[in-house]
């Protein structure tokens, strides 16, 4: 019988050792905070798919809002510490691009979909009085990745 409180002892400390290491192990998981915008007056909403770490972080529609910051699309994912790639596809896969990125820390990262439709000639006419060459052209869709170990003030 003296050998019980021991054993209770025993498995009171292992246990305490397994629940502290779990904790703090998932405690100093880094965690990436997306922030996704549509800055494109034109394409009102596009479709975007962002993965990282071979995990879904977002697949919808997002709407162009002239509300700056635009809070409405804000997902995040916290993973292991590590090197990881982020891959973000728009409009129909219309758009792609990929980034690296060391999560040694929590990150925030800012994806932007931009678009300007070409312009007719008639409509600068009439809103310039003579057509602008560059202003024809228009912009193809493009998506930008900003990463930062800053906070943002709107957080």
């Amino acid at each position: 019988m003296r050998k019980l409180p021991g054993l209770i002892l025993t498995l009171t400390i292992f246990l305490t050792v397994l629940l502290v290491t779990k904790t703090s192990c998932r405690l100093f998981q880094p965690t990436a905070h997306f922030f996704i915008f549509n800055e494109s007056q034109d394409k009102k909403a596009v479709d975007i798919n962002i993965r990282l770490g071979g995990q879904t972080v977002f697949s919808d529609t997002i709407k162009y809002t002239n509300v700056r910051p635009d809070l409405q699309y804000t997902p995040s994912k916290t993973l292991s510490k590590g090197k990881y790639t982020i891959f973000v596809t728009a409009d129909s896969g219309k758009v792609h691009v990929q980034q690296p990125i060391m999560l040694d820390g929590d990150r925030f990262i800012f994806v932007t979909y931009s678009y300007k439709a070409p312009a007719d000639s008639a409509t600068l006419i009439r809103n310039l009085g003579f057509p602008f060459a560059d202003k024809l052209k228009g912009q193809e869709p493009k998506i930008g990745i900003y990463i930062t170990d800053k906070k943002p003030v709107h957080m």
